[in-house]
């Protein structure tokens, strides 16, 4: 009883004896407006993901760029470069075709963000009957998973397509690089 008593009474003692600002007693502000710059500059921008209204093509076996993964998977995976755009908002969408080695594919449109810790989402996937796009399939942003034996979504960001928290050039300078297989790592040798 007591203890509470004496929060009430202390509470608007304390609240009165700082600063309404919000800064530590005795601080002065600058008068220069630096602080509301560094604010500003220090905030992070709220990511807006532009909407996806159309799909591309269904990719054609001929032009898939095959990249590497793990040599412990027995999936091959590849992109297809017509599939590849880089919107406003900063997102890589591309066309991966994951196949097993029967022969059985997966193919799905999805995409990539660099920054924020590298995200993912899949836009859709080929229908069963392989004739067309399945929106139902769709998926939430997600964190890139690196531990995985078939984590392609690692590969392609840590290889091709993020220079760090950065898009690493414009959708043709990474389609050259899938084609000629010029990873991250060699570029930065060089």
């Amino acid at each position: 009883m007591i203890a509470s008593l004496a929060c009430g009474i202390l509470a608007p003692t304390l609240a009165k004896a700082g600063p309404s600002d919000g800064s530590m007693p005795g601080a002065s502000m600058p008068d220069d407006g630096q602080s509301t710059f560094q604010y500003l500059f220090d905030r992070k921008s709220v990511f807006k993901e532009e909407k996806v209204d159309t799909l591309p093509a269904l990719p054609d076996n001929a032009d898939l760029l095959p990249f590497e993964v793990s040599k412990q998977t027995a999936l091959t995976f590849a992109i297809d470069p017509k599939s590849v755009s880089i919107g406003k908002d900063g997102v890589i969408r591309y066309t991966a075709v994951i196949t097993s080695a029967s022969g059985a594919r997966n193919v799905r449109y999805e995409g990539l963000r660099c920054e924020d810790g590298h995200q993912w989402r899949m836009y859709a996937a080929v229908d069963e009957d392989g004739t067309g796009w399945d929106r139902e399939t769709n998926t939430e942003w997600a964190q890139v998973e690196w531990n995985s034996l078939n984590a392609y979504h690692a590969a392609l960001a840590q290889d091709y397509f993020c220079n760090f928290s950065s898009l690493n050039g414009d959708a043709k300078t990474i389609v050259q690089n899938l084609r000629y297989k010029r990873t991250i790592t060699d570029q930065r040798d060089h």
